[in-house]
């Protein structure tokens, strides 16, 4: 479709605000063996913001003053992730990557060298924690979904929230039974 190009420009422009950016296309010829047949028309966009929670650069900075170093590792659009990074002074932030097109090559080379990653697969957590640990850190995984759950598994402390899944609760060494993430710092 020619418009392609701009839509791709409007929801880069969105993300790097830190949105999340859903794009509602409507497709008349169908699914087959879960593939779309003919050409899909882009039709809206849904803008998303996520909230920052209010003590974040709070304990951002404690780590940081710490010389903990902090690490989002996301499957959100890596500008999203990096807006939101940057938000919160995580070092690093300026320089995130996309993983949805590296080999596990490149993420063991680099595990060390990027604060911020998005489009990141389950299996591309698990390998981020896996080399950190092979580098000799010692490595706490905060998870709340199931796609975090390999990485959770792999992590020297793996740490959810009470309203986080069922699955992610049951294979993390602590969960923050009020979802409030102040407690941290008294955790390490």
């Amino acid at each position: 479709d020619n418009d392609s190009d701009k839509i791709r420009e409007i929801i880069d422009d969105y993300s790097k605000e830190g949105k999340r950016v859903l794009l509602l296309t409507i497709n008349e010829s169908g699914i087959e063996n879960d593939e779309l047949i003919g050409k899909s028309h882009a039709i809206g966009l849904v803008i998303l913001k996520d909230a920052v929670k209010e003590d974040a650069k709070e304990i951002i900075k404690w780590f940081n003053d710490n010389e903990v170093t902090i690490k989002v590792i996301s499957g959100d659009n890596d500008l999203t992730v990096q807006s939101i990074a940057k938000e919160v002074d995580i070092r690093g932030a300026e320089n995130s990557v996309n993983l949805s097109a590296k080999d596990d090559n490149f993420i063991i080379e680099n595990a060390e060298k990027y604060n911020v990653y998005g489009r990141t697969s389950p299996e591309q957590k698990k390998l981020i924690v896996e080399s950190l640990i092979k580098k000799g850190h010692t490595v706490a995984m905060f998870g709340d979904g199931v796609n975090d759950i390999l990485a959770l598994k792999e992590a020297d402390c793996s740490i959810s929230v009470s309203s986080g899944s069922e699955a992610a609760r049951n294979v993390s060494h602590l969960v923050l039974l009020d979802n409030n993430f102040l407690n941290l710092p008294e955790v390490v």
